[in-house]
């Protein structure tokens, strides 16, 4: 059997409130952790949503999906549209600070994002590009999943 490393999961909450439901998603967001788990019962996850006075992430990443689910649940009632690119700059900022500090880990930053999704302006797609180029070396994986009114019924 081959070995592998943990891998610390930071999820991007980008939904769009008007569009999709919370309630829509919770379900899949609690899948996704537990099956992770279930393969390997030390990887960890994070989460960053936007609220009225900006991102909020936990300060560290944990291994109780549970309490990912928790705060999201208690979040719900104050989330707003996502910045997509501030999203990311802070994303992979975090990711590389935990990188310092615990390298034997493989790092995931998934977006998760519906059709009312903010596009990227233009002016940071280069800033975006110089800081994935600081983690193209790293064991960093981006995934963006993004949904559409069909895909929920």
């Amino acid at each position: 059997m081959e070995s592998t490393k943990s891998e610390d999961c930071l999820i991007f909450y980008g939904f769009t409130p008007e569009i999709t439901k919370m309630r829509q998603i919770i379900n899949s967001i609690e899948e996704f952790m537990k099956n992770k788990q279930y393969i390997d019962p030390s990887d960890r996850f994070n989460l960053i949503v936007f609220q009225d006075d900006g991102p909020n992430y936990l300060n560290h990443f944990t291994l109780d999906p549970e309490y990912i689910l928790k705060t999201l649940k208690s979040m719900s009632n104050e989330i707003t549209n996502a910045n997509i690119a501030g999203g990311i700059f802070i994303a992979i900022t975090f990711i590389i600070e935990v990188y310092k500090k615990i390298s034997e880990k493989i790092f995931r930053l998934l977006i998760l994002i519906d059709e009312g999704a903010y596009d990227i302006p233009p002016e940071y797609f280069l800033p975006i590009e110089e800081l994935i180029k600081v983690v193209k070396d790293m064991p960093f994986f981006i995934d963006i999943v993004r949904i559409g009114p069909a895909d929920l019924e």
